[in-house]
């Protein structure tokens, strides 16, 4: 594995654990946001060869990342992005 994907996994790994002690919804937002903008770079690193196993890295680090956000917030910041 290259060391940017490596570096982009790990970064997007670290934004998970820390949002699930966020001490306010701010804090939670932008981890949340850095955390989906590494997962992207991280999918955009990887070779052709690891493409499969890095997306399905990057859906268990998504899948934790969703799993600590409220889903009205989410909700919110989807109908937010959209506008």
């Amino acid at each position: 594995m290259s060391r940017d994907l490596s570096t982009h996994l790990a970064r997007a790994n670290k934004a998970a654990h820390l949002l699930m002690e966020a001490s306010s919804q701010e804090e939670a937002g932008l981890l949340l946001e850095a955390g989906f903008a590494e997962l992207q770079a991280a999918v955009a690193a990887a070779p052709t060869a690891l493409a499969e196993r890095v997306q399905q890295v990057v859906n268990d680090i998504a899948g934790r990342l969703l799993q600590a956000v409220n889903p009205s917030v989410l909700v919110e910041a989807v109908e937010s992005a959209r506008a």
